[in-house]
């Protein structure tokens, strides 16, 4: 059994793909973001409209940048606090052993054992530094976050292969 104490900034690194934006809540707000630029566009450059409404054009127009530029800065420092506050509750449970065999995965964890055979993971994500296992279960997603500096170069190439033969499969 390997034993391990996942770290501040592995957690962080493995809850990034997961806290990301879907790409249809993306497309959305972009297209939200030209629609009010359009209207801008329209209010200031338009002669059908009244001087009196050109300079809110001006502001349509101004504020798409502002709030795409607030956006991409922002996110990444709310997502860090949310996740280092989850880091902090959760902290002691992170001291973790495992092992694995053809059958599935054995995680060992504030004295208690569970065995996860690789079917009950439905995909993996695998970070310079992680390896991480999602499963599906009834009351919603686990994740199995395993540290690669753990392993020596034979043990991850063995997890590696199981795992992309076993998971998702």
């Amino acid at each position: 059994m390997i034993t391990f104490q996942l770290q501040e900034d592995e957690f962080l690194e493995a809850m990034t793909p997961i806290a990301l934006w879907p790409r249809s809540r993306f497309v959305a707000m972009a297209v939200q973001g030209l629609v009010v630029l359009g209207i801008g566009l329209g209010l200031a450059f338009s002669t059908d409209v009244s001087r009196a409404l050109r300079p809110a054009g001006w502001m349509l127009i101004c504020l798409v940048p502002i709030s795409g530029a607030l956006t991409a800065f922002l996110r990444p420092l709310a997502f860090r606090r949310k996740f280092v506050g989850r880091y902090k509750e959760i902290q002691n449970r992170l001291i973790a052993g495992f092992s694995w065999n053809d059958a599935g995965i054995t995680v060992k964890r504030e004295g208690k054992e569970h065995f996860g055979p690789w079917t009950e993971f439905t995909k993996y994500h695998e970070t310079e530094h992680l390896i991480v296992l999602i499963s599906k279960r009834s009351g919603g997603s686990g994740l199995l976050i395993l540290p690669k500096r753990v392993l020596d170069a034979a043990g991850l190439t063995a997890l590696l292969g199981i795992i992309k033969m076993r998971v998702g499969a």
